[in-house]
């Protein structure tokens, strides 16, 4: 069953029912999927070829090696297993084994109650497969992070839960890698630890929005955003700023230096303000700050 460009697919209950089956060459085909049974079934089957195909690895397709023992029934069955090469978008033309691998690890090294997922992958010079991992622990009702990430994690998502500070974040040394940060929605008050820390200036992505900040450390975000190369985006939206003549004009310079990575500006609106009305904010003077001049949006940009 070799050689045929236009085979696509073989049905498992077909192959199940040769009960005399020792060898399966399916090389040379354009196969992308394949169910475990295919390959378990046949009490006599002890050889299976299937190099030279269009793979998916991902989910659906033969993410279920992934959690093969290397001993187990079909690993021994199958000669060619470390020829075989991923076409799906995400791992085209990388080893089969090698994103097994890694398909493995994420599954066994993700926290619970969180999602895990390889969104990418890419190679370094020497060829070693490097994934990118996003774990989502969005609406778990979780009060504290996860103590523990899978390797290679680039992006956590925590949105909505109940977390109060960032301290544990930026102390696990499990955290380092991570370059987008997603804490929306939760009940931080105070983002303090972020000065001095090392992630904070090699970050990408920093989401911050519907918390109960009042106040950041602006000296700190000045000179963190300066010295990272890497920083794309931060959001601070829907928070209850305090709008006083001590704090307003250092933060009002901040974020008009860097509009062009604070992405929602129209959402930064003092804590008092109730005019809804205003879609964007206007720039105001310190002069109507330190005199309890109105209070709405922030900045008109």
């Amino acid at each position: 069953m070799h050689n045929l460009t236009s085979l696509w697919e073989v049905p498992a209950n077909v192959v199940e029912k040769m009960t005399e089956l020792r060898e399966l060459d399916l090389r040379n085909n354009m196969l992308r999927h394949m169910e475990e049974n295919l390959l378990r079934g046949p009490p006599r089957l002890q050889t299976v070829y299937l190099s030279d195909n269009t793979w998916d690895c991902s989910d659906g397709g033969l993410d279920w090696l992934a959690m093969e023992n290397e001993n187990g029934t079909i690993r021994k069955r199958l000669v060619d297993y470390y020829d075989l090469v991923c076409h799906q978008h995400l791992y085209r033309g990388k080893p089969l084994y090698k994103v097994m691998d890694i398909i493995r690890m994420v599954r066994e090294t993700c926290p619970d109650p969180c999602a895990c997922a390889m969104t990418h992958v890419v190679s370094d010079s020497e060829g070693t497969v490097i994934p990118l991992i996003t774990v989502d622990c969005s609406k778990r009702n979780l009060e504290h992070p996860p103590t523990s990430l899978p390797p290679s994690t680039t992006t956590l998502r925590l949105e909505g839960n109940k977390l109060n500070s960032i301290r544990q974040l930026v102390q696990n040394p499990q955290y380092e890698k991570l370059v987008d940060l997603y804490l929306d929605n939760n009940s931080i008050e105070t983002v303090k630890e972020l000065e001095g820390s090392e992630w904070f200036t090699t970050f990408r992505v920093l989401s911050l929005r519907g918390n109960i900040l009042k106040q950041i450390p602006v000296y700190a975000f000045d000179k963190a955003f300066q010295g990272n190369n890497n920083i794309m985006h931060v959001f601070l939206g829907h928070n209850p700023w305090r709008c006083d003549c001590h704090f307003i004009p250092r933060f009002q310079a901040l974020l008009l230096k860097y509009k062009r990575v604070i992405r929602d500006l129209k959402d930064i609106r003092c804590a008092k303000s109730d005019d809804k009305s205003i879609s964007q904010v206007q720039v105001r003077k310190k002069l109507e700050f330190c005199k309890g001049g109105p209070l709405g949006n922030l900045f008109d940009i």
